[in-house]
């Protein structure tokens, strides 16, 4: 699960800090929390290579590229209660810098000097009663009351902007049954009603991008993150990409973790930038294991160095409600800048890989510019709009859908059905074998193939994927 939740209101935080115990288990969390917070992946790398190996850890911080990208997005952690401290394992509460949201984490050490790491697992939880408002605390407090109004103006939310009107009226049939049948009446805590009903809407819909959350969000007077905000925390995010690495024969490897906005100049030369970075490959991997999703706009920029001098139609988007369809072309920049149409071009992806991250594998293998290698995707190809029910409550509800022009159709609860079915911790090796037998280099006997060994991708259940980037 990603951290980093929107429209969460700011907590009154404490300014102490619990002290960490002086055991093995106090220490190597401590070594890692500082490491973490610097957001400097030379430290980040120095302290792994010595002492947590990235085989040990949960999804969030399973390789370099998400745990740098988690580190900047929150602006580290902060400590802020133990839960339980033995000598070779400890369990903690954290907070993010940049918003309200907490976290669990558990680690366990090997019992041997220098104690490395053995298990390290951290998740998004619920803020815990003690560091909420009183208003906060009365929010999340559900009564019958509040059950019945906050179906009301879901289901209103459904039958207005739902893509599909008939799914909308099964999957409020769905809830009122439920309701009907006294399932809810146990749920007195918001934040698991708001899971309750997401399950239940989508045993229905079986659309991933359906969803309600409950938490405070902007309100019409709030004013709007400044510019500089926003360049800030998408330059701590790379805006979205991870560093490129570069193999034995002019093979390239770029992660792309997220599609980030890039309506706001600064963004897209950034992203340009990177992309330049790799124009001179040989061959191009790009890396969406773990890419959760993004901006249709910002897919289209990036397919721009993909191709050659003409403008390619990659997508478009439907939405029903008003009969209304947007187009996405690729915007091909300076030749010098592109990768180029030519070149050996290969995608990974993984059965995690989502939404705005499924439509790049999508529309090239569609145009037949890429190959793509790895597991089936997601299958979340619906554009969600916020449907806002009251200042804590928020529906997020698709109501438009892609439409590929070569094919007619979208990866919408199918998925994108790789080229190449390998299992997804596999696929970068496959995709390197593959460009070198390509670019008719001799196969690979070990050293160049470390990188692709080294990469691990954890699997995560799909339910617990969220897409923190955007619109897709």
């Amino acid at each position: 699960m990603k951290f980093g939740l929107p429209f969460l209101s700011l907590l009154r935080l404490t300014t102490t800090s619990p002290t960490l115990p002086h055991t093995p288990a106090g220490t190597q969390f401590a070594q890692w929390l500082s490491a973490f917070n610097s957001g400097n992946a030379t430290l980040l790398a120095i302290y792994h290579n010595s002492s947590f190996p990235y085989s040990t850890a949960s999804a969030d911080v399973a390789t370099p590229e998400s745990e740098l990208l988690l580190a900047r997005g929150t602006g580290g952690f902060a400590l802020r209660r133990l839960e339980e401290s033995h000598e070779l394992s400890l369990s903690v509460l954290l907070q993010e810098q940049h918003s309200p949201q907490f976290a669990s984490v558990k680690i366990h050490v090997v019992a041997t000097p220098p104690h490395v790491v053995e298990s390290f697992e951290i998740h998004p939880t619920d803020t815990p009663d003690e560091f909420l408002t009183p208003e906060e605390r009365e929010a999340r407090r559900m009564s019958a009351e509040k059950r019945e109004a906050v179906l009301e103006d879901l289901s209103q939310c459904l039958e207005t902007w739902y893509i599909s009107p008939g799914l909308a009226a099964r999957m409020v049939a769905a809830l009122r049954q439920k309701q009907e049948e006294r399932a809810y009446d146990n749920f007195t805590y918001a934040p698991d009603f708001a899971r309750v009903l997401t399950k239940d809407m989508r045993a229905v819909s079986h659309d991933l991008h359906l969803g309600i959350i409950f938490g405070r969000h902007p309100e019409p007077g709030d004013p709007p993150p400044s510019k500089d905000k926003i360049l800030g925390m998408l330059r701590a995010m790379r805006f979205g990409f991870g560093r490129a690495e570069w193999l034995d024969g002019g093979i390239a490897v770029l992660p792309i973790l997220g599609f980030v906005p890039s309506d706001l100049p600064e963004a897209k030369d950034a992203i340009s930038e990177i992309m330049a970075e790799v124009a001179d490959a040989a061959a191009l991997i790009l890396d969406l294991r773990e890419n959760g999703g993004g901006h249709p706009a910002t897919v289209s920029w990036v397919s721009g160095f993909l191709f050659g001098d003409e403008k390619v139609h990659l997508n478009d988007m439907y939405c029903p409600h008003d009969d209304r369809t947007e187009e996405y072309w690729t915007q091909p920049p300076a030749p010098e800048t592109r990768f180029g149409l030519h070149k050996p071009l290969y995608v990974l992806v993984s059965n995690t890989t989502i939404s705005g991250g499924e439509e790049l594998p999508y529309d090239l293998q569609a145009l037949g510019r890429a190959t793509i290698v790895g597991e089936t995707t997601a299958g979340a190809a619906n554009l969600p709009r916020a449907c806002e029910i009251d200042k804590w409550w928020l529906g997020l509800v698709p109501s438009a859908y892609p439409i590929n022009p070569v094919t007619g159709r979208n990866w919408e609860a199918v998925g994108v059905e790789p080229d190449v079915k390998v299992m997804a911790g596999k696929a970068l090796k496959e995709a390197v074998r593959r460009a070198r037998e390509e670019l008719g280099l001799p196969p690979e006997g070990g050293e160049n193939e470390k990188g692709a060994e080294g990469r691990k991708l954890t699997q995560r259940p799909l339910d617990e994927k969220q897409h923190v980037l955007g619109e897709t």
